[in-house]
Formats: structure tokens, C-alpha cells, sequence
């Protein structure tokens, strides 16, 4: 039996693994694309400096001119939200009043005591 050769098997196959590979890397774009657009901030970490970090980018986003944030364990030791500890948070605004936060993160986003009635700190 003579067995006729196949010309351009490979052809197919190396086009269909194209195609998968182009689609693969379109879902990835896709996804990452609308996370993007849905606004959704990352999740943040707990501690000192990204609560700092946070609050900073919070004020600045309202029509207030921050200059800095610095966040300290207040005396007497901090009290809890959620299991994280609230830390006394104090803005300059370039006024001789400062005033005071008290922030926290809880699920991976900002808490403060404006957002939270009864949040001490």
C-alpha cells in the first residue's frame, strides 16, 4: 500500500495554535481592561505608611490642598476596627489647625472616622 503524502498538515496545526494563542492574550487584555475601567482601586495593606498614603490621595482627590499626612499609634494605644488597629492621623493643610483622622484599613480599603460614625482612635 502506497500511502500518499500529506502536504500542509502543519499548515492547520500551527494556525490553530496561533489562534488559541491570540485568543488567550485577547481575554487577558480584556480582562485586565475592564478592572481598569471599573474604577476598583487594589486592595490595600495594613500599615502605617499605606494608611498615610491613602488618606493623602483621599484629600488631595477633594478640592484641598494637602501637603502631608502623618499617622501615629495614639497614647494609651490604639483602639480596633475589624481587627485592625486605628491609627491618629494628622493633615496639613497649610492652616495652623490640623486636623485629626483617625484611620484605618479594614478589607483592604481606607476606614476613617468620617466614614464610620463612632471610629476612635
Amino acid at each position: 500500500m502506497i500511502h500518499a503524502r500529506r502536504r500542509g498538515h502543519r499548515m492547520p496545526r500551527m494556525l490553530m495554535v496561533l489562534l488559541v494563542g491570540v485568543c488567550v492574550l485577547g481575554a487577558v487584555a480584556l480582562a485586565a481592561r475592564k478592572d481598569a475601567a471599573s474604577g476598583r482601586s487594589p486592595a490595600l495593606r495594613w500599615s502605617a505608611g499605606a494608611i498615610e498614603r491613602a488618606l493623602e490621595r483621599r484629600l488631595a482627590a477633594v478640592p484641598l490642598s494637602v501637603r502631608w499626612v502623618q499617622c501615629g499609634t495614639p497614647q494609651g494605644g490604639a483602639s480596633r476596627y475589624r481587627g485592625a488597629k486605628v491609627l491618629r492621623c494628622a493633615a496639613n493643610f497649610g492652616d495652623p489647625h490640623m486636623p485629626v483622622y483617625c484611620s484605618t484599613i479594614a478589607e483592604g480599603r481606607l476606614v476613617t472616622d468620617r466614614d464610620v460614625a463612632g471610629l476612635r482612635c
